[in-house]
């Protein structure tokens, strides 16, 4: 078998040099920067579920409008306002 030339393995420490010493590190750099970009994400998430979940609880008593207006519409014989308040399925 023939000796590589000298050149190309140059050219091959060299490349692994720049993989070594700059593509590797940024890499991780990236790889961290997303991951914590992740975590803020879910703590966010985790934020708005508990605040979706006060809301929701807020909520609960708002459809019994439905039956005050109804009430009061038997009471007084007129019909139910127009806009008035109906719960979405």
């Amino acid at each position: 078998m023939s000796e590589a030339p000298v050149a190309v393995i140059v050219v091959w420490a060299a490349t692994l040099l720049v993989v070594a010493l700059v593509i590797t590190p940024m890499a991780l750099i990236l790889l961290a920067r997303t991951t914590q970009a992740a975590l803020r994400i879910e703590r966010y998430l985790r934020e708005m579920a508990v605040a979706g979940g006060g809301i929701a609880a807020n909520l609960e008593s708002a459809a019994l409008l439905d039956d005050t207006v109804a009430a009061a519409s038997r009471l007084t014989g007129a019909p139910p306002p127009e806009g008035a308040w109906t719960p979405q399925p």
